[in-house]
């Protein structure tokens, strides 16, 4: 009997939180190795329990499929929005952790050694106490509303959320200029939300969101690079869980 076939591929997950994300350029991207009975092509799209959330006959489709000719094997990547209340954003990460994605991307195959050795270095120092222990009530009656809510009418936790969320959005260049209100206020409103409260606050957090995009190019670097150096890693909140 002929042995079956397979084929190997490196998957990316790119995963949007929207808002405050937006669904195009970078997201929160985790990666797995899949054995394939079948030649991939654009066309087809993989669902199952093991790989998706909601694993209905929609499934992930494949986009940016590549052969890589050395290595011997497929990569592409899929897109998932994610419409979900802020609080939750590390529980759904996890629940993608816990069916075999990891954090990461098919891109580290082929980063230069001296930079993945870096990164290895930074996310070394950074310590488990830092992550603390996740202890967020998201069934919450308010946990909608905490993003507008004044951060000391919030949990500890969310506020260190709420953190590592601008630190995300500002690693992957998504969203800036909501990032850079959302870090000036340590507040976070919606459209809709501009429209019903027609507060001060809520007027003055948009005006704060069209500031970003009049800082010269060497502000923002200095603003990115603060955002990095002091907020928290979602990785670190995601590893907690």
């Amino acid at each position: 009997m002929m042995e079956k076939q397979t084929f190997t591929l490196e998957l990316d997950l790119v995963l949007y939180f929207v808002p405050p994300m937006v669904e195009y350029g970078q997201g929160i991207t985790l990666t797995r190795t899949l054995d394939l009975p079948f030649l991939p092509v654009p066309e087809v799209a993989l669902c199952g329990k093991s790989i998706d959330e909601a694993p209905g006959p929609a499934g992930l489709r494949l986009d940016e499929l590549t052969w890589d000719v050395d290595r011997q094997l497929f990569l592409a990547q899929t897109c998932i929005t994610n419409e979900v209340p802020m609080a939750e954003i590390p529980m759904w990460i996890r629940s993608y952790l816990d069916r075999g994605w990891r954090m990461g991307s098919r891109a580290e195959a082929y980063r230069d050694e001296e930079e993945a050795v870096e990164e290895a270095a930074e996310l070394a120092v950074e310590s488990e106490a830092e992550a603390g222990v996740w202890d967020l009530d998201v069934e919450s009656e308010d946990a909608e509303r905490w993003p507008s809510m004044p951060p000391r009418s919030r949990p500890p936790e969310f506020n260190r959320l709420f953190k590592a969320v601008i630190r995300a959005m500002v690693e992957r260049y998504n969203n800036l200029p909501v990032a850079y209100a959302m870090a000036k206020t340590d507040r976070f409103f919606t459209e809709e939300q501009r429209k019903e409260l027609r507060t001060s606050v809520a007027r003055k957090w948009w005006d704060i969101c069209w500031q970003f995009e009049k800082l010269d190019w060497a502000r923002q670097r200095r603003w990115f690079d603060g955002i990095i150096r002091r907020y928290p890693r979602l990785e670190k909140i995601v590893a907690s869980l």
